[in-house]
């Protein structure tokens, strides 16, 4: 099992959309100019975003947002708090009820005979059945959709961090140094508004990349609390079973 479960992951998740949207409001130039974001990128020799602040060399500082800049940023960060309320409300559907909880209240019934007259509803014979089979297939759904979930965006995240990376990278080939896209390579005021321009840079790559592991990790943690539980739920019928009989 892993350390941090499914739910507390998808709502560390939103909590750090939540502080990306904080920042991009009130202080977008620490945000565009963290090393967080430009060491990976630089790294990769990628160019800076559109929307990234230059650095004045004569100032020794960096020059203000433009106003388009500060509304774009501002969009983003709607957005980006919309999908974290939004994360954050569907997240409880991972967890894992009571009522399937099965090795938990299996050892509270064998060490306490009381147990059974305290929890009627988690202990009884038919109706727990009912109802254990019923949060089973919540259950179910809520793991296929966020698994769906997190393929389409390791799948779509994967194509643009490659995409980024073998277009936009600035790498020397057979001896020449190769630059493609962005303001780098083509130039002009129609580089600038192509779609290299503004996706094909060190900012989209390092969010990109992040959020990628991120949704892959989340499958795997996924995949093996479903597996947990439908193990449990085989073995706690089976003992059922072999009571009735």
């Amino acid at each position: 099992m892993a350390l941090l479960s499914s739910p507390l992951l998808l709502r560390l998740h939103a909590l750090t959309l939540l502080a990306l949207s904080y920042l991009l409001l009130l202080s977008p130039l620490q945000l565009l100019t963290s090393p967080a974001l430009t060491l990976l990128g630089e790294s990769m020799r990628l160019p800076p975003a559109l929307f990234q602040p230059a650095f004045n060399p004569l100032t020794e500082s960096y020059i203000a947002l433009a106003p388009p800049t500060t509304e774009l940023l501002a969009a983003i960060a709607l957005l980006l708090s919309t999908l974290a309320l939004m994360q954050l409300l569907l997240a409880g559907g991972l967890g894992l009820p009571q009522t399937l909880q099965f090795k938990k209240y299996a050892t509270a019934a064998a060490a306490n005979k009381e147990w059974r007259g305290q929890f009627p509803n988690l202990a009884g014979p038919q109706v727990s059945r009912a109802r254990r089979g019923e949060d089973l297939a919540v259950l179910s759904a809520s793991q296929n959709a966020w698994m769906a979930l997190a393929v389409v965006r390791v799948a779509v995240e994967g194509v643009l961090v490659a995409w980024v990376y073998v277009t936009q990278g600035r790498r020397e080939v057979l001896g020449r140094v190769r630059g493609v896209g962005g303001t780098m390579g083509l130039g002009g005021l129609g580089a600038e508004s192509s779609v290299g321009a503004n996706l094909g840079n060190q900012v989209v790559f390092s969010v990109a990349l992040a959020d990628m592991l991120f949704w892959g990790y989340l499958w795997t943690v996924v995949r093996e609390e479903r597996r947990s539980v439908f193990r449990e739920a085989q073995e706690w019928q089976a003992a059922e079973e072999a009571k009735d009989e």
